[in-house]
């Protein structure tokens, strides 16, 4: 009886351990859960549960945050209140794929901030089954792409503004690896082998070209990134003239990880450059030959100047010689009163063959008539008007003309300059 008795006990005992064991499990399981919670309350990540239709079950203090709710006001709500309603049904569409065989997926939609605007999330959703297999709840861990996909938009506006702009630039341009793999080209790279970027891409650029410019090209890449420095060559392919300059494109750490090779036919430029190169050449022929006939036309300009000069000496000293003589004969004479005037005007005439000032009024700087210069040269004797009229056997008025004339081809025109003054002051 005693040995019954005392195995109870010891079963009572077993038990009780196991309550208190059971207990300190619930303690620590509960603890566990409290400290997830925190953990999941204080992510950075939004958290939250909800039922097939949308109602939240669950959601962590970033959740509230980021829509500016309590957890009061959204738990037993639909998050759809969130999303744009254009995209609440792509949404819906994603969890509700969801099973238990497959029962993650990652999307992204838009969603209403509290001021209004329009922000993106990144959502990843986990169905939660029962032991039937049945989806009961969801559970979602979410959060902010808006940046990311603004950078990423600017990204590809970017890169659609250089793609536009090397699509209409006759030059051909594309961007490969250091191996040499096609990673973008422009419609001009495209045109020369007849194919689309689609089809061109990830080939080997030095497969498409011929094998000795292949082979140089090859060279000048491996040249670039050693060098990571800006290459420019010069290549024959099939009769055209092809510049190339291959750029390197460094990461942060300076190294080379993609080239930009923009290559063009520069056959006209060069023709060009060769013909304006003959042209210059055949210009300073005819410049130096101009020069040339310049300095034998100032020669013979100066050698006419000294010869004008020698036969106007000459007939400077034939008047002194020859005929001043004659002309003292005859003034000693006895010439008559009429005929003494006469006499005056030869010497005066013969005196004016010698002047320097003749000689001037007669060039062709100042387009004197020969009674221009008649009165001219009485004038700077000092003759009057009256005087000349007699001297000349004319009237005073035609003597009026002629002084007239002279003013304005000598340039005194309404200037108070006298014309004797003038007409002395003339070499």
């Amino acid at each position: 009886m005693e040995d019954t008795t005392k195995t109870k006990q010891e079963l009572i005992d077993e038990l009780q351990a196991l309550r208190s064991e059971l207990e300190r499990k619930e303690r620590v399981q509960s603890e566990d859960v409290l400290s997830l919670v925190s953990i999941l309350e204080h992510l950075p990540a939004l958290i939250c549960r909800f039922l097939p239709d949308g109602t939240l079950t669950l959601v962590n203090k970033t959740y509230c945050d980021y829509f500016g709710r309590r957890k009061e006001e959204l738990l037993g709500r639909n998050f759809f209140q969130f999303i744009p309603e254009a995209e609440r049904e792509q949404v819906r569409r994603h969890f509700l794929s969801l099973t238990r065989e497959e029962p993650m997926i990652t999307y992204e939609h838009q969603v209403i901030a509290p001021d209004g605007t329009m922000r993106w999330q990144q959502w990843t959703d986990r169905a939660l089954a029962d032991e039937t297999g049945t989806v009961k709840e969801y559970q979602s861990i979410g959060i902010d792409t808006t940046r990311r996909r603004l950078m990423a938009m600017k990204l590809q506006e970017s890169e659609a503004r250089t793609q536009a702009l090397l699509d209409s630039s006759p030059e051909v341009a594309f961007l490969i690896d250091p191996r040499g793999n096609l990673l973008s080209c422009n419609k001009a790279f495209c045109l020369i082998f007849g194919e689309t970027a689609e089809e061109l891409l990830h080939k080997n650029v030095l497969d498409l070209l011929p094998s000795d410019v292949g082979e140089s090209q090859k060279a000048l890449a491996l040249e670039v990134v050693r060098n990571a420095k800006l290459v420019r060559h010069k290549d024959n392919i099939g009769g055209l003239l092809v510049e190339t300059s291959i750029c390197p494109v460094l990461n942060s750490k300076g190294e080379v990880v993609q080239l930009a090779v923009f290559s063009r036919d520069i056959t006209q430029e060069e023709e060009m450059k060769l013909a304006l190169q003959e042209r210059e050449r055949k210009l300073d022929v005819k410049s130096k030959t101009l020069e040339e006939l310049n300095v034998a036309l100032k020669v013979l300009l100066e050698k006419r100047t000294q010869d004008k000069e020698e036969v106007e000496e000459r007939v400077v000293s034939n008047i002194k010689l020859l005929i001043e003589p004659y002309l003292r004969k005859l003034e000693g004479s006895g010439l008559t009163e009429k005929q003494s005037p006469y006499l005056d005007i030869l010497k005066s005439h013969l005196k004016d063959i010698a002047s320097p000032l003749a000689r001037k009024l007669s060039s062709d700087q100042y387009h004197l008539t020969p009674k221009e210069m008649h009165v001219a040269m009485l004038i700077k004797e000092g003759k009057t008007t009256k005087e000349i009229a007699q001297l000349m056997n004319s009237s005073m008025r035609s003597v009026e003309f002629h002084r007239e004339n002279l003013r304005k081809k000598l340039d005194l025109t309404n200037k108070k300059s006298n014309l004797r003054s003038r007409l002395l002051t003339m070499p």
